[in-house]
């Protein structure tokens, strides 16, 4: 039995409140046991609205994942517009029919380079303590994990910013805009 695994090529550029629709419907597509690991508990379609609702705050940069020009993951990191010593939080989703192909370590590479660029020096991750993914992810990334009732918190320390990394950022911001603009028709178009 020779089962064919697709490949997936993502394209990996910030989120804006233009892209509110594409979100929702990210969020609103993962699976009961996505959905629960994402947010801690059961969630409901009106709990992922009002989520979505509020979703490009201040203090939240946001980056996506997109296969074929579709949503599919989304990597958040949420930071204390007030406190801007305070560590800032991670959270990662990645649909089902998506996992197990590296979407999800490439999102948290970038998102730590993204946080190294804005001055964070640290970096949180909450999730339950069978979130076996999430777990696996931030050990892979040198996180320090602290297990509690039911649940994991992950510390990660972000180096300086450094000319090398600011422009790895930008390069790659270009290039997905370059991508996208290439590929108007089947990658935009989509709401």
């Amino acid at each position: 039995m020779n089962r064919e695994v697709p490949e997936f090529h993502p394209v990996i550029r910030r989120l804006w409140r233009i892209d509110q629709s594409r979100v929702r419907g990210h969020f609103l597509r993962l699976d009961d046991d996505s959905r629960h690991l994402r947010f801690g508990g059961p969630v409901n379609d009106a709990g992922i609205n009002k989520y979505v609702d509020g979703f490009f705050a201040p203090g939240v940069v946001a980056y996506g994942a997109f296969v074929d020009g579709e949503l599919r993951a989304v990597a958040e990191l949420r930071r204390d517009i007030i406190r801007r010593q305070a560590p800032a939080e991670m959270a990662f989703s990645v649909e089902a029919e998506c996992q197990n192909h590296g979407i999800g370590d490439a999102l948290f590479r970038h998102m730590v380079a993204v946080a190294r660029n804005r001055g964070i020096k640290k970096l949180l991750l909450h999730c339950l303590s069978n979130n076996i993914r999430m777990r696996h992810l931030a050990l892979k990334h040198e996180a320090d994990l602290e297990f509690g009732f039911g649940e994991v918190e992950g510390t990660l320390s972000a180096p300086w910013p450094s000319f090398v990394s600011v422009f790895q950022e930008m390069v790659a911001e270009n290039r997905a805009l370059l991508d996208t603009v290439l590929h108007w028709p089947a990658r935009v178009a989509k709401p």
